[in-house]
């Protein structure tokens, strides 16, 4: 057998030799794909597990929201109540409760973001999620987090003596849930990520056993060929570059239209 090595082989396959038998050369091609495969099966659990961790912060910053938004409530309640100094005066106990009920609410807030973590991570008190995309840890998605606290996300000590004062507890309020809401859009931005890297890891697992399956039963040159397109594809799954880009989904449509390695 003679094989021409080619500057493309080359690049992805430094120790290929050109004067490899039949024999070495489908077990030099089984080796690589089996490789593949199992590298490209750990980067699936690695997208599991940490899409499972986001999706977990996801809903905790849902629940944040909604403990906010509780305290704004609890500001427009008081409002309410407070349209004229003479209410102000009558209603003083209750609006006193509000106040009350106010400072709960953010102990509770503070509470839920400090017990917001999941598997050793919690994005609502400043921790840091990495995805990496390779063996080497080269290519990966860092999710920042940032502390979730009433304090500092600057919200004063409630003060609902006068409508100025709350006022102001209010701003502060909807201020924070607008933090909140973007550390939520952040993380679903990056589940929306994972997820679809998980997918073409998922598919390439799938055409790299295709290829497999397919060594022996297809000429020289026909795998040659192939060969070149799955080092392609395991350069973009486990290299440099990120997933799903262009030329990862012209790849994918090669192999889909090719399944049995023939015009790849």
């Amino acid at each position: 057998m003679s094989l021409v090595v080619t500057s493309a082989l080359q690049k992805y396959f430094p120790n290929l030799r050109p004067d490899l038998s039949r024999v070495e050369w489908e077990s030099f091609l089984t080796d690589f794909i089996v490789q593949k495969q199992k590298e490209t099966k750990g980067l699936v659990l690695r997208l599991n597990e940490n899409i499972a961790i986001l999706e977990h912060q996801k809903e905790k910053a849902t629940i944040l929201v909604s403990i906010l938004e509780e305290a704004g409530g609890l500001t427009v309640r008081a409002r309410k109540l407070m349209t004229t100094p003479e209410d102000i005066q009558k209603y003083e106990q209750k609006i006193k409760d509000f106040q009350d009920l106010f400072q709960l609410t953010l102990l509770k807030f503070d509470k839920t973001s400090i017990e917001s973590g999941t598997g050793g991570v919690n994005l609502m008190n400043g921790d840091r999620l990495e995805t990496l995309f390779d063996t080497k840890g080269q290519n990966k998605l860092v999710t920042e987090g940032i502390v979730l606290s009433s304090q500092s996300l600057g919200i004063r000590p409630p003060n609902f003596s006068t409508s100025y004062t709350l006022q102001n507890a209010r701003i502060d309020v909807m201020n924070a849930i607008d933090i909140v809401i973007t550390v939520r859009n952040t993380i679903t931005a990056h589940i929306a990520n994972l997820t679809i890297n998980r997918e073409f890891a998922l598919q390439s697992v799938d055409f790299a056993e295709t290829a497999h399956q397919k060594i022996g039963s297809s000429d020289q040159e026909t795998e040659v060929l192939s060969l070149k397109k799955l080092g392609m594809l395991g350069d973009k799954i486990l290299g440099d570059e990120k997933l799903a880009n262009p030329i990862q989904e012209e790849i994918l449509t090669s192999f889909a239209s090719s399944p049995n390695m023939e015009d790849i």
